[in-house]
């Protein structure tokens, strides 16, 4: 049974910015450099690749389930499937908020020594999960609030401890 389900994606203005300047330098290049073939082709290639990067990063999605058979996380172009982590593999689990930034170098899919992994888009709350291995794994959330009420939930009806 699925308790909690969200769906989030990149949707910082400031990203639309990263794309839509090297469009605009490629634009304004045009009067000074002519029309010529080079510049063309050039441009072409040039946009074409921030356009390709631009919508490979807009077509990422990070979904997160919690069922009773444990949390499921999926960035849809780095994961085929849900990746579950079991119930009886967790160690605990809460939300927090945390610095994305200082702790993970920023948002995506993230790996540091210190702090294990991150999957996030965006904000700085997170399920944080330890796992009886002791290694740690924080799932960015939108929802922290639904997040937390299905964990209590979820303590009353004995599906975690």
């Amino acid at each position: 049974m699925i308790y909690f389900s969200e769906t989030q994606k990149f949707k910082q203005w400031w990203i639309w910015l990263i794309f839509l300047l090297p469009l605009i330098a490629i634009v304004d290049s045009y009067p000074n450099n002519g029309f010529d073939m080079d510049t063309l082709w050039g441009s072409g290639i040039g946009i074409s690749i921030v356009a390709l990067i631009a919508l490979l990063l807009f077509s990422l999605k990070l979904k997160t389930e919690i069922t009773d058979i444990g949390i499921g996380y999926k960035f849809n172009l780095f994961h085929t499937k849900m990746n579950v982590i079991k119930w009886e593999d967790i160690s605990e689990c809460f939300v927090r908020e945390y610095k994305p930034l200082w702790e993970y170098g920023g948002w995506g899919l993230r790996y540091t020594i210190r702090n294990g992994k991150a999957f996030n888009t965006m904000g700085n709350k997170g399920l944080q999960i330890i796992l009886k291995d002791g290694s740690k794994v924080l799932v960015g959330t939108q929802k922290s609030e639904d997040i937390e009420t299905v964990l209590v939930q979820l303590k009353n009806l004995n599906i975690i401890k």
